[in-house]
């Protein structure tokens, strides 16, 4: 290796130093005009990291609107199950009033029943006395009838004649 006063031919001390500080920045600049394989790893990791936050704030913008949901809906159903519970509580309520209702009717029901009962045997007593009784005003009708037609034929063969005077009827007998 020669020295670099030597390759440089005669150059002087501030020429020197500026070579150097140009060759010494050249390779920087090499370096930014041609890319390693690492610097592109660098610049893929720079570029997904970039990417990755910003899905990340995408991702907790559709968060925290599900969590807003989520805590809507969950006030929503507590709301909801409160008021079913109440209503709950009120339908048993009324299912216990109804019930006791129900009975009352029931009983109510089982008393008209007996009272029907008792008024179609009255009925069927009553239809019976009445049978009964036609039968019998048949029968004394029918007597009296066949005693009234032999009164008539009676009274016929002895002469009696009957007479109105407005407010009695007499009978003015007398032999034909």
């Amino acid at each position: 290796p020669l020295p670099l006063s030597r390759l440089l031919g005669c150059c002087s001390g501030n020429h020197m130093k500026g070579l150097l500080l140009s060759l010494w920045l050249a390779p920087a600049s090499a370096v930014l005009l041609v890319r390693n394989p690492v610097s592109k790893v660098v610049d893929l990791l720079t570029d997904m990291k970039k990417k990755i936050a910003a899905e990340g704030q995408a991702e907790q913008k559709i968060y925290d609107k599900y969590a807003c949901w989520c805590a809507t809906a969950t006030e929503r159903a507590a709301a909801d199950i409160g008021q079913g519970k109440s209503e709950i509580a009120d339908l048993s309520n009324s299912v216990l009033e109804h019930k006791a209702s129900i009975a009352t009717l029931l009983s109510e029901i089982e008393g008209l029943n007996a009272r029907i009962e008792e008024a179609n045997e009255a009925v069927r007593q009553a239809t019976t006395l009445r049978e009964n009784e036609n039968r019998e005003f048949q029968s004394e009708t029918a007597e009296m009838q066949q005693a009234i037609g032999s009164l008539e034929m009676a009274i016929k063969a002895r002469g009696v004649v009957w007479s109105w005077d407005g407010c009695v009827l007499r009978a003015v007998v007398g032999y034909h």
